[in-house]
């Protein structure tokens, strides 16, 4: 053979920096041996101590600062660093071998793994374990629940976790098989995968067993909300009197439109919200106020039309893409039933499925497509695009209901008190004789003579308390001898003043 070619030469050594400008990074040592700069000594330490990272400066920028006045490794002397290194060191470092400092050999015996060693990766492993125990289940008893399909001992979580994690690849197969082959003892998640991925069709029966879980429970949410969706679509469609507010609505609307932008066929339903931004010249009453007053008087039946909509508000909460998944749910669940009894027609729990939850499942899809093909008539017939969802088409109905009573509350209110105000003005019309009142306030507080003996009091006249009231309601109460007092008060002040000047008469 050839001679081997010789070794490259060694690099040259780095030429030494420029006056004034300082080295690279990593080579300040260097510069400075080059240089014939000092270099700091290195300090024995037994420990290995944390990193205290701070940026260093190099012996030839420590000229005119402060660092040139000091000297440190006289303090090496005087403080303790021993009881230092002892607090820093850092827990489980072997100082003898990274920092080089020679230390007596010691004895160590290496501990070797007992058992058997996994082919599998690392971290997979790690993961299985934890899998494993939220399992709960040794392999054995997994397996007879998947071949008996018993999603009682084996529900749609446990189901999920074997199919997302205990599904072996193909390399993984092909390890574990040839371990298992050789006759080695195999560690016992290893042992958990093969014996799970040997189960045929594993993946294909473990989702029909998470689908054969979830079966019942969609079945019972799924028929009571398409049954919410076709009453609420269907009282909204056969609403008399909610046609007749439409029908109102549309006129008023016409009517303010038409002198500007013309009359309209239709509107949309964002015009309830309308009705409460509309309001009267004076600011004082809404257009939906109006348009109850006036349904008030001319169609009294149409205020109550609210009581034919009580299931709106239910209604509300269904969701269309909700229910188009569920019923994919259970599509899905119904194939993967007949797929699997095209491998085993015989099995008990796929032949009680066909014959008890099969045609429970084809009722309620078929209600579920009716109720949906109602409500999207419905929408089109009040003019709405097909694509609405029952939250946002019923919750509409459902705020104009709830503006219409509280403005039918308002209006009755307003009745209430007009009344009211009607009795007082009348009452106080007929009674706002001053000698009918003077009367009755005697009647009240005056006493008896003495005449008429001590302690006894002339009888109150009748209905004196009632025009009492009805006066202090319509005018401010004034006492009869009011006008006496104060004049006396008057004249009283007037003498006061005269005596008071008259002795004082600097002051005339």
């Amino acid at each position: 053979p050839p001679p081997p070619p010789p070794p490259p030469p060694p690099p040259p050594p780095p030429a030494p920096p420029a006056p004034g400008v300082p080295p690279p990074p990593g080579m300040e040592a260097d510069a400075a041996n080059v240089a014939g700069m000092p270099v700091k000594k290195r300090i024995p330490v037994e420990s290995k101590l944390p990193m205290f990272n701070w940026a260093p400066l190099p012996y030839h920028r420590i000229a005119q600062t402060v660092f040139k006045e000091i000297n440190d490794e006289a303090l090496y002397e005087v403080l303790d660093f021993s009881s230092f290194e002892d607090a820093f060191r850092l827990e489980g470092a072997n100082t003898a071998a990274t920092l080089g400092v020679k230390k007596p050999a010691e004895r160590r015996e290496t501990l070797k793994p007992k058992g058997p060693t996994t082919v599998l990766d690392t971290n997979r492993h790690r993961n299985l374990v934890i899998a494993l125990r939220r399992i709960g289940m040794d392999a054995g008893d997994v397996i007879a629940a998947i071949e008996a399909l018993n999603v009682a001992m084996l529900p749609s979580e446990k189901s999920e976790i074997l199919s997302h994690e205990f599904i072996a690849v193909s390399e993984e197969m092909e390890v574990l098989t040839t371990q298992h082959n050789t006759g080695k003892k195999m560690e016992d998640i290893d042992l958990f995968v093969y014996q799970l991925n040997r189960v045929p069709r594993l993946r294909a029966r473990l989702s029909l067993m998470s689908l054969l879980d979830s079966c019942e429970d969609v079945l019972r949410s799924l028929a009571p909300q398409a049954e919410l969706l076709a009453s609420a679509s269907s009282a909204l469609s056969n609403s008399a009197k909610l046609k007749k507010l439409f029908e109102i609505i549309l006129a008023y609307g016409n009517f303010m439109n038409s002198q500007r932008r013309g009359g309209a066929f239709g509107f949309k339903l964002g015009a309830f919200d309308k009705l409460l931004e509309t309001r009267t010249r004076f600011k004082n009453e809404t257009l939906l106020d109006w348009i109850v007053r006036e349904a008030d008087k001319k169609f009294p039946d149409i205020l109550t039309f609210g009581h034919d909509l009580g299931s709106v508000a239910k209604a509300a909460g269904v969701s269309l893409a909700s229910l188009e998944s569920d019923v994919a749910y259970l599509q899905r669940a119904s194939a993967a039933v007949k797929e699997e009894m095209a491998h085993n027609a015989t099995h008990p729990r796929l032949m009680s499925f066909l014959k008890d939850t099969q045609p429970r499942i084809d009722k309620t899809i078929r209600a579920v497509n009716d109720a949906i093909a109602q409500f999207r008539r419905t929408t089109l017939y009040f003019g709405e695009d097909t694509a609405i969802e029952p939250a946002t088409f019923f919750s509409t109905f459902q705020r104009l209901v709830a503006s219409f009573d509280q403005s039918r509350t308002n209006l009755r209110i307003a009745e209430r008190k007009a009344e009211e105000q009607a009795a007082l003005q009348t009452a106080s019309s007929s009674d706002s004789s001053p000698t009918k009142k003077t009367r009755a306030v005697r009647g009240l507080t005056r006493h008896a003579s003495v005449t008429d003996g001590p302690g006894l009091r002339e009888e109150v006249e009748d209905g004196a308390i009632d025009e009492i009231i009805t006066e202090m309601k319509t005018s401010a109460y004034r006492r009869p001898d009011a006008g006496f007092k104060r004049e006396k008060r008057e004249v009283g002040a007037f003498e006061e003043n005269v005596n008071y000047s008259g002795s004082r008469p600097w002051l005339k």
